[in-house]
Parts: structure tokens; C-alpha cells; sequence
């Protein structure tokens, strides 16, 4: 019995996924849940612990499913609650691994890394409750069932149809393309035909059933939350009859401005494909240019089975064309046309629409060449002497004074004169016209292979770094905040702040750190979850004067006088949601430089009785800052 090798290929695909789980899961519990990750959160931990009355569930049963056991085993934490999105945006990048007959061996790897590093899919995997789960599945069922593994695909559908009101947009994408495909009488791929076979429906068919009851009832321990499963298509169906999303504007600026690196590729490759392939029209039959040499693939993994139609993103046509793939086409249409209609749009949403983007960008990667050879075969065309990478050196500087001249020229001494914007204008033309000018001198001096090596050198690198850029920012700088447009808003700002003085106040009058007696006015499924771990913890509807917990939680706007009387308080930022009207804020330069937007705010009073501490002194009319000594330990 042999045994399997490991490959260049292998290691590729070990190499995207380590990259997507270490930017997943780094200080992954580092931002406060928001009040939208918080509601699913809750669930899983009443599931995990019942106390009392009896859980309520909602539409999302798979998060719920896989999230309990996590919190029955182990404490409930912001990690926990984010792992399982955070675990299925990771092994999202193998999905390609199962697709390789369809896109190609190097196409599969490279569309892996795209979906490894992609920002929106980032931000969206470090979401609870959010529609990473649902594009997981969808696109695990499909690759699965092109592949003949019904039992698997009906186990990831019924997991799918598990996944919430996401998973109904996921479900409309796919059926959208596949009738599409049906009236265009396309295959759906190259490597699935002939009639299906009744024993495959009936077997995908009786594993989507059992995944729904069982997984449907959280392992038969609590039935009731079929109940809630039974709300995915009201819920769906609320996003169209409810104006609360963001406008359709915000969902195009985010897949602009956090995607221009695929977006670039495939607008290159159409370009490029417009122009060489109208000069081959004419060309030999691309049978006679296959038979002269190896299988595309051949050449890039050597010493590997390769089927006959392992051709990536190829037309079968006689003439030596390359067409644009037309499954991830419709896909990427179906997905942008059924994100932005709904009212109740939400920016996460376009997590659909991002691999079908990755897939065509990396057809648009390859169109750009001659027809004949390998991927690698033809990235190696590219020049990579001395000339060419001086070339892409001199526009990757040219593109860093661009970037340099929309952040600094605000500040310009002696220009006051000039209007900002116009100046901008300026000195942004002005990089442009170097740009060109110098891939015009270089292309004059030696020729147009060494001027367009360099060109595309320079550009990939200095939207790579861009896209890494926007990456780190949307999940280690901003995570969660309305000025990086991907999180439901609003987001939770001083949670561990407001954790921290009450765990101090606890242990100072009871010894323990989660014992003190808390009223809180405020309802929300954010402060909820920050407050799990407090067994004195109640939420009323208000205080009355003669209630005088040790602690009390109102809202700044809601402070009742008895409070001020007998308690010192100290405010809190609780909420933030964006502060501008449409899709982009009002200073648009330095939203896209700095992230700096207005935004709305919503604050809380922590307020202390008097006789909790000793030295708190006389009571305070007014929120005032704290005594130093609060903060002790």
C-alpha cells in the first residue's frame, strides 16, 4: 500500500490555511460583542446553562448547534462565541481544493489565497452569528455534490439550511444561476454530466433530513428550537419589508474600497482578453496548439494525475479563444442583485458575491496571455532583470506619493491659498502623468515586455500591500466599528472598561469579584452578556427611589433624581452607529486615509452607592470622574 506524498500543491493549500486561521483568530475576543453578536451569543449560553425559564431560540440553529457544547465545555467568552464563524472562514480556503477540476490546480491555489486574505471575508468570519456559517456550507454542499459525495453534500446543505436568513439568500444565488444556466443550456461545469441518479438524490436527500432534526433540536435536547429554525424565511422575507439596512451605496463604496485588488485583476484580464483574443479569431483550432505540448497544469505540478478536463477557466471551443467562466459569472450577478435589492441590506451580505469576484479575478490573472501554456508558464513571460523591477520599484514609490499626497497635503504650509481639494486633484494628476510617463520612457529605452513587466509588478504589489492594509485595520485596528462598514451596527465601545470597575467595586465589598448586587435600566443584549457572569444582576424597567442597590446602570439621558442624592456615577461610551447620511461619509479623504467619520453616540452612568466605599465621600449632584481609588484593585 503506498502512501500519499505531500506536494507542492499540499503545501500550498496548508500554507493559505494557516495564513486564514492566524488572521481569524488573532485577539479574536479583543473587541466587545455588538448588541447583533451578543442575541445569538445569549441563546447559546441559556442552551449551554438553562436556568429558569425555559431558552429562546432563534433562526440561526447551526451557530447555536456548534456554538453550545463550546460553552458547555468551556467557559463563554467573546473568543468562544466568535470561534465557529471564525474556524468556517478558515477552511473556506479549501473549498478550492475540491474545485480543482473545475478551475484548474494553480487557479484553485490562488483563488485559496484570495479567500484567505480578502478583507470582507475576514471581518465577516470574526462575526458571531453572521452569514460566514452559511457561505461555508453553501459552498462546501456545492463543491461536494460536483464531486459525487452526495452524502457529505447533504449533510453540509442540511447544515446550510441550518445557517439563518443568510442561508435563503445563499440558497436564491445558487438556484437564480443554476436556472440561468438551465435556459442557457450550459453545464453546470465541466466535470459533472450525465442525468443524476436517483440513489445519490435520495441519500443527499435523507442526510439533509437527519441534519435538520438533529442538529434542528441541539442534539435532541431541545426540540423547541425548531421552532426557531421555523422563523428563517420571516425573518428572510423582513429584510425586504423593513427599510433598516444600510443604503445600496455603502455595500458598493465597502466591495470598492476593501476589494480593488481582485476588482483590478479582472478589469486587467478583460482589457487584455478584449485585445489579444480579437487577433485570434483566426488562430489554429486549440486542439492542434493542446496536442504540441504538456496539460497546463503539468507543467506547474509535475508528476500529478491530471484529468483531461483539468483546464482552468477554458473555453472547449475550436478557436484558441479564452471566454470568461460563466458559472462564477452569473454567480457574482446573481449574488450583487440579490444583496442589494432587499431594504434591509446589510454590508456582511457581500460575503456571496466575494468568491465568485476571487474566482474571476483569477481568470482575469491568466486572460492577459497567450492561450497556449500553463499559468506559471505564463506568469514566468514577465521580465525579471534588473530593468523591469527597477520599473515596478520607481511605481510602487510613485503609488506611495500618491497615497503620502492624499494624507498630507491638508497640513501644507504656505499653500493656503490652493483649495485642499483642488490641490489634491492636482498633485494626484500630477503622480498619474509620472506614472505614465515613466512606463512610456522605459518601453521607448528598452521595449513594451520590460515596461509592462515592471507596470504590473509595481501595480500588484502596491494593491496587495492596500489590500493587506485594509485587512489589518478592518480586524486588528477598527474591529467592529461603523467606520469600517463591514460590522452590523451599532458596535460596543468601553465594555471592558465598564467590566473592570464593577469587578473592582465587587471585590471590594463582597470579596468576590462577581457578587455585587446590579439593577440595571438598561436592556440591552450587549450589557447582558457583558454582566453573564454576575448572579445579582437584574434588569428592570426602572428604579424607583426606594430601591438603593449597591450598584445601579442607567442611561445618561435617563438619570432619576434619587440616584444623584445617594450615589456617585461615573459615564461610560456604550454605543456607537454611523453619523452620516448615504453611502459615504461627509470628508471622504480622510474616511478613506485615517478612517476618521462622524459617528452617533450612546452612553451609560455606572452608578456607586455612597456607603459602598468609605472614602467616596460626600454624594455627587452630577456624573462626576471617580475617585482615584475606584480603580484599585
Amino acid at each position: 500500500m503506498s502512501t500519499p506524498k505531500l506536494s507542492l500543491e499540499h503545501l500550498l493549500y496548508l500554507l493559505a490555511l494557516a495564513l486564514a486561521l492566524f488572521l481569524r483568530l488573532l485577539n479574536l475576543g479583543a473587541a466587545p460583542l455588538s448588541d447583533f453578536e451578543a442575541t445569538w451569543a445569549l441563546q447559546a449560553l441559556q442552551a449551554a446553562n438553562p436556568q429558569g425559564a425555559a431558552p429562546q431560540f432563534g433562526a440561526q440553529t447551526a451557530y447555536l448547534a456548534l456554538t453550545t457544547p463550546v460553552f458547555f465545555l468551556f467557559s463563554a467568552s467573546n473568543f468562544a462565541a466568535r470561534l465557529w464563524p471564525a474556524l468556517a472562514g478558515s477552511f473556506l480556503v479549501l473549498v478550492p481544493w475540491l474545485l480543482r477540476k473545475q478551475l484548474g490546480r494553480v487557479s484553485a491555489v490562488l483563488v485559496a489565497f484570495g479567500l484567505a486574505l480578502d478583507p470582507g471575508l475576514v471581518a465577516t468570519s470574526r462575526l458571531a452569528g453572521g452569514p460566514m456559517l452559511a457561505l461555508f456550507f453553501g459552498m462546501l454542499a456545492l463543491a461536494l455534490w460536483l464531486n459525487r459525495k452526495a452524502l457529505l453534500a447533504g449533510i453540509s446543505l442540511g447544515l446550510l439550511l441550518l445557517s439563518g436568513p443568510a442561508a435563503v439568500t445563499g440558497v436564491l444565488i445558487f438556484g437564480v444561476v443554476a436556472l440561468l444556466l438551465r435556459w442557457l443550456r450550459l453545464p453546470l461545469s465541466t466535470s459533472f454530466t450525465g442525468p443524476l441518479e436517483r440513489r445519490d438524490l435520495r441519500l443527499a436527500l435523507s442526510a439533509v433530513v437527519g441534519v435538520i432534526l438533529l442538529g434542528g433540536s441541539l442534539f435532541l435536547r431541545y426540540p423547541q428550537a425548531l421552532a426557531g429554525w421555523a422563523n428563517t424565511l420571516p425573518s428572510y422575507f423582513q429584510t425586504w419589508s423593513l427599510a433598516s439596512g444600510v443604503p445600496a451605496g455603502q455595500s458598493l463604496l465597502a466591495l470598492l474600497v476593501y476589494q480593488p485588488f481582485p476588482i483590478l485583476l479582472l478589469v486587467v484580464g478583460l482589457l487584455f482578453w478584449l485585445v489579444d483574443n480579437s487577433l485570434n479569431l483566426g488562430a489554429a483550432p486549440a486542439a492542434e496548439q493542446d496536442a504540441a505540448g504538456a496539460t497546463p497544469d503539468e507543467e506547474d505540478f509535475p508528476g500529478e494525475d491530471h484529468p483531461a478536463s483539468d483546464i482552468p477557466l477554458r473555453s472547449s471551443a475550436t478557436v484558441a479563444v479564452e471566454f470568461p467562466p460563466v458559472f462564477p459569472t452569473l454567480w457574482l450577478l446573481a449574488s450583487l442583485l440579490l444583496v442589494l435589492l432587499p431594504p434591509g441590506r446589510q454590508v456582511a451580505d457581500l460575503v456571496w458575491a466575494l468568491p465568485a469576484l476571487w474566482i474571476l479575478a483569477v481568470w482575469g490573472l491568466a486572460a492577459d496571455r497567450r492561450p497556449a501554456g500553463s499559468l506559471l508558464g505564463r506568469l514566468a513571460d514577465l521580465r525579471l532583470d534588473a530593468i523591469s523591477l527597477s520599473h515596478a520599484g520607481a511605481t510602487l514609490l510613485l503609488f506611495g506619493l500618491f497615497w503620502n499626497t492624499l494624507i498630507s497635503t491638508r497640513g501644507l504650509v504656505g499653500l493656503q491659498t490652493i483649495p485642499t481639494p483642488g490641490l489634491r486633484l492636482v498633485i494626484t494628476l500630477i503622480v498619474l502623468i509620472l506614472l505614465f510617463l515613466t512606463a512610456m520612457l522605459v518601453s521607448i529605452g528598452w521595449d513594451w515586455r520590460t515596461s509592462r513587466s515592471g507596470l504590473l509588478l509595481g501595480v500588484t504589489a502596491a494593491f496587495a500591500i492596500y489590500s493587506f492594509a485594509a485587512l489589518w485595520g478592518v480586524s486588528q485596528l477598527h474591529p467592529n466599528r461603523p467606520e469600517e462598514l463591514w460590522a452590523p451596527q451599532p458596535a460596543t465601545v468601553q465594555a471592558d472598561l465598564l467590566l473592570q470597575t464593577i469587578r473592582d467595586l465587587s471585590k471590594w465589598q463582597t470579596s468576590l469579584r462577581n457578587d455585587i448586587e446590579i439593577w440595571s435600566a438598561v436592556d440591552l443584549p450587549s450589557l447582558r452578556w457583558l454582566l453573564r457572569d454576575f448572579h445579582n444582576a437584574r434588569f428592570v424597567s426602572e428604579l424607583l427611589p426606594d430601591q438603593s442597590p449597591a450598584l445601579a446602570i442607567t442611561l445618561q439621558t435617563q438619570t432619576p433624581p434619587s440616584l444623584a442624592e445617594s450615589y456617585r456615577g461615573q459615564d461610560f461610551l456604550w454605543q456607537v452607529w454611523p453619523g452620516w447620511d448615504g453611502a459615504a461619509p461627509p470628508d471622504f479623504l480622510a474616511w478613506l486615509t485615517f478612517r476618521k467619520a462622524p459617528t452617533q453616540q450612546l452612553s451609560i452612568i455606572l452608578w456607586a452607592r455612597a456607603d459602598l466605599k468609605p472614602d467616596l465621600g460626600t454624594p455627587q449632584t452630577s456624573p462626576d470622574l471617580p475617585d482615584p481609588d475606584l480603580q484599585e484593585p
